[in-house]
This record gives C-alpha cells, structure tokens and sequence, in this order.
C-alpha cells in the first residue's frame, strides 16, 4: 500500500487567486459582466427618476501595452449604449485611456485594493442634446474578486447624477491548459519550418494574443 493511500490523502484542484489590479494585463481581461443604477440628484430628479441597467465589455489585449474594449449598457427602459475604449500601459501602476466619448481621456491610478480614474469628460446625449459631464470614478475590489464602482457626474458644475454598479469579472478562458502531445508537435512542426497540410489547418484553430 503505498503513502498516500495508507493516509487516505485527497488532493484539491488547484485554485488560482484572482490578479490584483497592480497586474494590469491579467486583472483586465476576461468578460466583465454586472448590473448598476443610475440615480439623478438635484433638479434632475424632478424630470429623470432612477434607471438601472446592465452592463458587459470583453477585453481585448493587442500588444503587451495596449487593449481595446467596448463598454456596453443595457437599460431599463430599452435604450442601448456603446463605449468604445482604447487602454495603455503608461506605468507601474497607471493606465491611460481614450474614447471618442472622453475627450481628452484618463489615467487609472492602480492599487491592491482597485483603481480610480482621474477626473474626465463624458459626452452624453440627452435626447437632442449632447451635454459634457464632468465626472470621478472609483472602483473598489471585494476579497471575493466582486467590483464595486461608483461614478459621480456633474453638470455645469451640479452634482446631477451618481452611477453606482457590481462587477463580476469572468476569467475561465485565461486559465493556463497544457497542449496535447499532438498540437505541441504541430507547433513545433511549424516553428521549424516543417509545416504540412495537417500541421497547418491545426495551426489555424488557435488564436494568439
């Protein structure tokens, strides 16, 4: 009988802990989805009651420095909105992005326990109207890996609305699978300059980066 049956030893599966914000291309990756509220203060709240919405974007990595993402919003009452985004790595600790929506962009300051935008421009179309929110953002990570962000946007200087929303992120495609003895031939197969028909249509199934 051989050690680890004499002790009735039962191994876990390993469980990788969720990246930290200060690991910038691990931690924004993945399908993040959530549900949030917007709720309006000042004279706002006499023409806009409370809307909630749900809210979805998937990180797209290009290069080692730069990722492209699309910040989608469902709410309510039938309206959809589309934000698209474009990050880079411009530090340890900071990101910098741009959108058509944000003119002039922002930083995201990067800690272990989540990140914060620096104050940015929003524009915003209300009806006809295409108005420009001054807003701040902060986001904070939960130990369960759940983000909470709240966003406080203000209007010729009136506080007029606060964005508050509960993100979980989806990771599972980033987990690490060993190749098949098979497919790390065909890799192989082809690195070294010895692609065949087969080796090639395999290759095609695999995307990288």
């Amino acid at each position: 009988m051989g050690l680890l049956e004499h002790y009735d030893v039962r191994l876990s599966p390993l469980i990788m802990p969720a990246p930290s914000p200060v690991q910038p291309r691990e931690f924004f990756s993945g399908i993040w989805t959530g549900e949030g509220e917007v709720r309006f203060l000042g004279p706002a709240r006499w023409f806009r009651r409370p809307e909630t919405f749900r809210y979805q974007t998937q990180v797209h990595w290009i290069t080692e420095s730069h990722s492209q993402f699309i910040d989608v919003f469902e709410f309510e009452r039938g309206r959809r909105l589309e934000i698209p985004f474009v990050s880079e790595v411009v530090g340890a600790r900071r990101l910098h992005v741009t959108s058509p929506d944000m003119p002039g962009g922002a930083d995201i300051l990067l800690s272990e326990q989540g990140y914060t935008y620096s104050p940015y421009v929003l524009l915003v179309r209300f009806g006809p109207f295409q108005v420009r929110l001054h807003c701040t953002d902060v986001n904070v990570v939960e130990s369960d890996g759940v983000i909470h962000d709240r966003a406080e946007m203000k209007w010729l200087g009136l506080h007029i609305a606060t964005l508050t929303m509960r993100i979980r992120v989806d990771r599972s495609d980033w987990n690490w699978q060993p190749l098949s003895t098979t497919t790390m031939f065909a890799c192989w197969a082809e690195i070294l300059g010895f692609p065949t028909q087969e080796t090639v249509a395999r290759l095609r199934h695999f995307q990288f980066g």
